[in-house]
């Protein structure tokens, strides 16, 4: 009797660590959902700084402020979305302006760097490569 006594409570130990783990650190799905969402702020950032870079070049060599065009990122494959395979979009506009977007799973509003602080489903970030280089 003595030993299913503390058989019980050693099982609800267990079960107790265990729930109280998953509260702190959220699911393995919810662990799964971060890591792709930091996977995709992480390629949005490589992004912005290849677009910002490829405009200082351009403006460099062409003298002018024209729209953004075409932007490869250096002898890489065109970054996609980890979980879709889709590739992020990228809308150049006048000037140095554009807009990448992510479709991401979770919010989170502690990202570095802070302008890619992101809510749950797709979201667009305008950035200007004549002034955004640096963050």
């Amino acid at each position: 009797m003595r030993s299913a006594l503390f058989s019980a409570l050693a099982a609800a130990a267990v079960l107790a660590a265990i729930v109280c783990g998953f509260t702190v650190t959220g699911s393995p799905e919810t662990a799964r959902l971060r890591a792709l969402d930091a996977r995709r702020v992480n390629d949005l950032h490589d992004i912005s700084m290849n677009i910002d870079r490829k405009y200082s070049w351009q403006t460099i060599d062409a003298h002018s402020r024209g729209p953004l065009v075409d932007v490869e990122l250096d002898n890489e494959q065109p970054r996609r979305d980890p979980q879709t395979r889709i590739l992020y979009p990228y809308v150049p506009e006048t000037g140095g302006r554009y807009r990448i977007c992510a479709t991401f799973s979770l919010a989170d509003n502690a990202t570095e760097p802070a302008w890619l602080n992101h809510h749950a489903g797709r979201q667009c970030f305008e950035r200007d490569a004549r002034t955004d280089s640096l963050n």
